[in-house]
Formats: structure tokens, C-alpha cells, sequence
């Protein structure tokens, strides 16, 4: 099997399965968006899953690698500063997801 396609595979996943769950059950999110943010909560979390689902998407996609690569590894290390402060072992999980896509991204080159 491809390495780059087991790579991009599992954040993809858990991506395109968070913003699901993010669409169905929003109020379980809600203490990850940060209190100094001057949004609505839920109007914030279905931008934020449409953003995972789209983002899942195109990196299982494979079209454009190194630019989807790019894009989801920002996201997962956006997501992790805020996680890291509510709930730690969330964070961590998603600097792992962040360490397997940065070498995703050297591949990618």
C-alpha cells in the first residue's frame, strides 16, 4: 500500500468524522471555540466542521498533496494550541495527527 495514502488516511478521517459529529452534536464542541472569540458558538462550530469535512476531503483526495498537506497540518496545529488549554489529551492526539502530517508534507514535495 501507498505510504502517502495511509498517511493523508487517518487525518482525513478523523476530520470528515469530527465535522459530522460536529454538524449533529454541536454543544459537545462548544468548549473548545475560546471565550475571547466574539462569535456565536453555534454558528462558529458548523463553519468548523464544514471546514473539517472539506478539508477531509480534499486530503483523501490526494489532488493538490503538498497545498491540502499544508493547509490541514495549520489547522491541526490551530486546533491543538486551543485544545491543549481545555482538554490535554486532546491536544496531544491532535499534535500526533500533526507530527504524521508534517511528514506527510516532506513526501508530499
Amino acid at each position: 500500500m501507498n505510504p502517502k495514502l495511509l498517511l493523508r488516511l487517518g487525518p482525513a478521517m478523523v476530520m470528515i468524522i469530527f465535522g459530522l459529529h460536529q454538524l449533529t452534536s454541536p454543544d459537545y464542541w462548544y468548549k473548545f471555540v475560546p471565550q475571547w472569540l466574539p462569535v456565536d458558538h453555534q454558528s462558529f462550530m458548523r463553519l468548523h466542521a464544514l471546514g473539517n469535512i472539506a478539508l477531509g476531503v480534499w486530503l483523501l483526495s490526494g489532488v493538490k498533496l503538498y497545498w491540502s498537506t499544508f493547509v490541514a497540518l495549520i489547522w491541526f496545529l490551530t486546533i491543538s494550541s486551543v485544545a491543549l488549554t481545555v482538554q490535554w489529551d486532546i491536544g496531544v492526539r491532535d499534535l500526533a495527527i500533526s507530527s504524521g502530517l508534517a511528514g506527510l508534507l516532506l513526501l508530499a514535495r
